[in-house]
């Protein structure tokens, strides 16, 4: 049963790996990527409605027709940097440089 399923989870992950590179994802392990964050729709409905919206079509339409996708994407890397830095005190044994400016 355990080789059953590592099996079809290593099948899932070429299926998705294929998905990324179908809609213009980076390929994790070639380019050196090791994160990516992909927003649905749902989200979007979710977020409506956590703000008091309705979440129907038009306003889910609205919301992609305006210029909220490409301002989460530059908050997402300017926030990513910062979470990125704090992730850092939770790996043990980092090596520190000897000079903060080598």
């Amino acid at each position: 049963m355990l080789l059953s399923e590592a099996l079809d989870f290593l099948n899932r992950l070429q299926e998705i790996q294929a998905q990324f590179r179908e809609v213009g994802y980076p390929n994790v392990e070639e380019k050196g990527y090791f994160s990516v964050i992909r927003w649905h729709e749902e989200d979007i409905k979710q977020a409506l409605i956590n703000q008091g919206y309705l979440s129907n079509r038009q306003n889910v339409k609205k919301v992609l027709e305006s210029r909220t996708g490409k301002t989460l994407q530059d908050r997402s890397v300017e926030e990513g940097w910062l979470i990125l830095e704090d992730c850092l005190v939770d790996v043990e044994g980092l090596q520190a440089r000897k000079n903060k400016n080598s």
